[in-house]
Protein backbone atom coordinates (compact mmCIF):
# COMPACT_ATOMS: atom_id res chain seq x y z
CA UNK A 1 0.00 0.00 0.00
CA UNK A 2 1.39 3.37 -1.00
CA UNK A 3 1.17 6.39 1.25
CA UNK A 4 0.16 9.76 -0.18
CA UNK A 5 3.78 10.87 0.14
CA UNK A 6 4.89 7.89 -2.00
CA UNK A 7 2.29 8.71 -4.64
CA UNK A 8 3.40 12.34 -4.75
CA UNK A 9 7.02 11.33 -5.19
CA UNK A 10 6.17 8.72 -7.87
CA UNK A 11 4.29 11.22 -10.03
CA UNK A 12 6.87 13.16 -12.06
CA UNK A 13 6.83 16.93 -11.62
CA UNK A 14 6.60 17.28 -15.42
CA UNK A 15 3.15 15.70 -15.40
CA UNK A 16 1.94 18.42 -13.08
CA UNK A 17 3.34 21.10 -15.34
CA UNK A 18 1.15 19.98 -18.27
CA UNK A 19 -2.03 21.33 -16.65
CA UNK A 20 -0.27 24.51 -15.62
CA UNK A 21 1.07 24.99 -19.15
CA UNK A 22 -2.39 24.53 -20.62
CA UNK A 23 -3.80 27.15 -18.25
CA UNK A 24 -1.00 29.60 -19.01
CA UNK A 25 -1.33 29.15 -22.76
CA UNK A 26 -5.11 28.91 -23.14
CA UNK A 27 -6.88 31.57 -25.18
CA UNK A 28 -9.67 33.06 -23.04
CA UNK A 29 -11.28 34.77 -26.04
CA UNK A 30 -11.43 31.50 -27.98
CA UNK A 31 -12.95 29.67 -25.01
CA UNK A 32 -15.57 32.38 -24.51
CA UNK A 33 -16.48 33.36 -28.04
CA UNK A 34 -16.33 30.30 -30.28
CA UNK A 35 -18.60 31.30 -33.17
CA UNK A 36 -19.67 27.74 -33.96
CA UNK A 37 -21.44 27.54 -30.59
CA UNK A 38 -23.85 30.35 -31.43
CA UNK A 39 -26.06 31.25 -28.47
CA UNK A 40 -24.63 28.40 -26.37
CA UNK A 41 -21.24 30.08 -26.02
CA UNK A 42 -19.16 30.63 -22.90
CA UNK A 43 -19.12 34.44 -22.97
CA UNK A 44 -20.11 34.57 -19.29
CA UNK A 45 -16.87 32.77 -18.42
CA UNK A 46 -14.52 35.12 -20.27
CA UNK A 47 -13.30 36.91 -17.12
CA UNK A 48 -12.83 33.55 -15.38
CA UNK A 49 -10.84 32.21 -18.33
CA UNK A 50 -8.62 35.31 -18.24
CA UNK A 51 -8.01 34.86 -14.50
CA UNK A 52 -7.27 31.13 -14.99
CA UNK A 53 -4.70 31.92 -17.69
CA UNK A 54 -3.09 34.52 -15.44
CA UNK A 55 -2.99 32.04 -12.55
CA UNK A 56 -1.29 29.51 -14.81
CA UNK A 57 1.34 32.08 -15.81
CA UNK A 58 1.92 33.06 -12.17
CA UNK A 59 2.29 29.44 -11.07
CA UNK A 60 4.77 28.79 -13.90
CA UNK A 61 7.04 31.41 -12.37
CA UNK A 62 7.16 29.74 -8.96
CA UNK A 63 9.60 27.12 -7.72
CA UNK A 64 7.02 24.44 -7.01
CA UNK A 65 9.55 21.86 -5.90
CA UNK A 66 10.16 23.96 -2.79
CA UNK A 67 6.56 23.60 -1.61
CA UNK A 68 5.74 20.96 1.00
CA UNK A 69 4.54 17.72 -0.63
CA UNK A 70 0.97 17.98 0.64
CA UNK A 71 0.58 21.61 -0.40
CA UNK A 72 2.09 20.91 -3.81
CA UNK A 73 -0.23 17.92 -4.34
CA UNK A 74 -3.32 19.97 -3.40
CA UNK A 75 -2.28 22.77 -5.74
CA UNK A 76 -1.55 20.42 -8.62
CA UNK A 77 -4.82 18.54 -8.14
CA UNK A 78 -6.81 21.78 -8.20
CA UNK A 79 -4.94 23.11 -11.24
CA UNK A 80 -5.30 19.80 -13.08
CA UNK A 81 -9.05 19.76 -12.45
CA UNK A 82 -9.35 23.34 -13.69
CA UNK A 83 -7.28 22.57 -16.79
CA UNK A 84 -9.39 19.48 -17.56
CA UNK A 85 -12.58 21.51 -17.27
CA UNK A 86 -11.22 24.19 -19.58
CA UNK A 87 -10.26 21.45 -22.06
CA UNK A 88 -13.84 20.16 -21.89
CA UNK A 89 -15.04 23.72 -22.58
CA UNK A 90 -12.65 24.00 -25.55
CA UNK A 91 -14.04 20.74 -26.96
CA UNK A 92 -17.67 21.49 -26.08
CA UNK A 93 -20.17 20.67 -28.82
CA UNK A 94 -23.89 21.26 -28.26
CA UNK A 95 -25.07 18.94 -31.06
CA UNK A 96 -25.12 15.70 -29.08
CA UNK A 97 -26.62 17.18 -25.91
CA UNK A 98 -30.28 17.22 -24.97
CA UNK A 99 -29.79 20.39 -22.89
CA UNK A 100 -26.61 22.17 -24.03
CA UNK A 101 -27.34 25.27 -21.93
CA UNK A 102 -27.43 23.18 -18.76
CA UNK A 103 -24.17 21.44 -19.67
CA UNK A 104 -22.54 24.81 -20.44
CA UNK A 105 -23.73 26.22 -17.13
CA UNK A 106 -22.43 23.15 -15.29
CA UNK A 107 -19.03 23.49 -16.93
CA UNK A 108 -18.87 27.18 -16.02
CA UNK A 109 -19.86 26.42 -12.42
CA UNK A 110 -17.24 23.66 -12.21
CA UNK A 111 -14.55 25.92 -13.66
CA UNK A 112 -15.37 28.69 -11.17
CA UNK A 113 -15.32 26.27 -8.23
CA UNK A 114 -12.02 24.77 -9.34
CA UNK A 115 -10.49 28.20 -9.93
CA UNK A 116 -11.55 29.27 -6.42
CA UNK A 117 -9.98 26.15 -4.96
CA UNK A 118 -6.74 26.56 -6.95
CA UNK A 119 -6.30 30.22 -6.11
CA UNK A 120 -6.65 29.88 -2.32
Amino acid sequence: MHSKRDLIQERPIGVFHEGISFLAECDPVYLAERQELGAVNFQLGKDLFCRAAELGREIQGLSLESLPDGTRMQLFDALDELALTLIRIAKFSPESLSDPEEERDTLLYDAQTQYDHASL
